[in-house]
């Protein structure tokens, strides 16, 4: 019984519905992505991380860096996270893309970002409430500067960040105080409750059906 109510409970968070919700300001004010979440776990990237491929962040979060061109950036420094990206067909120096993996899933994520290059078109890439989404930084905050935050209702367990706009040089942005939202896990009455309830409908319709071709 267990087992099922794990089965309809994954059915029922991994449903594509409406598009996640976005939350951008250009002034860093994050109070309206703060008043629809709570549990928040932050990283102020208050230690230094050398330059790495793969980076364990202070709040759990996995960062990895792929393809990269030349001596790109991806580290820790002056309490920000630091990267470089660039396009498949730049010859500049940069990661293809660099990709944020949650220690656990999420349902929301939200971080200050500094100095975005304008038509590098540097994006946040996830699968969200409408499956695959992706989010232009600079079309959303309007700016090169700003706080962007998402909010999904089918929880997410990693975002990634990649350059696709045709600006030649790479874009060396900055981020800092990333947060996000992780989902409680349900406990095994929970699972067994829904499980019950699943079972229940599911013989209900059975019966309705059954009634039906008597007929």
């Amino acid at each position: 019984m267990l087992g099922i109510a794990i089965v309809i409970l994954a059915v029922l968070i991994s449903t594509p519905t409406d598009a996640a919700t976005i939350y951008a300001d250009s002034g860093l004010d994050r109070t309206s992505w703060e008043a629809v979440v709570s549990g928040i776990s932050s990283d102020p990237f208050d230690n230094l991380l050398a330059q790495s491929d793969i980076l364990d962040l202070d709040s759990g979060i996995q960062s990895v860096a792929l393809g990269a061109s030349g001596s790109p950036t991806h580290l820790v420094t002056g309490d920000e996270f630091q990267g470089m990206l660039r396009t498949a067909a730049s010859p500049a120096p940069g990661y293809l893309t660099i990709t944020w993996v949650f220690p656990t899933a999420v349902s929301a994520f939200g971080a200050d970002f500094f100095d975005l290059l304008p038509g590098a078109d540097v994006s946040v890439e996830g699968t969200f409430d409408a499956g695959f989404e992706s989010f232009v930084l600079t079309d959303e905050l309007g700016s090169d500067t700003g706080f962007f935050g998402i909010v999904s209702t089918t929880p997410f367990t990693s975002l990634r960040f990649i350059a696709n706009g045709s600006v030649l040089p790479p874009d060396q942005f900055r981020i800092d105080n990333a947060a996000f939202v992780p989902i409680p896990e349900p406990s095994t009455a929970e699972l067994l409750l829904l499980g019950i309830a699943a079972l229940a409908a599911s013989r209900k319709r059975k019966a309705i059906q059954t009634k039906g071709e008597a007929r």
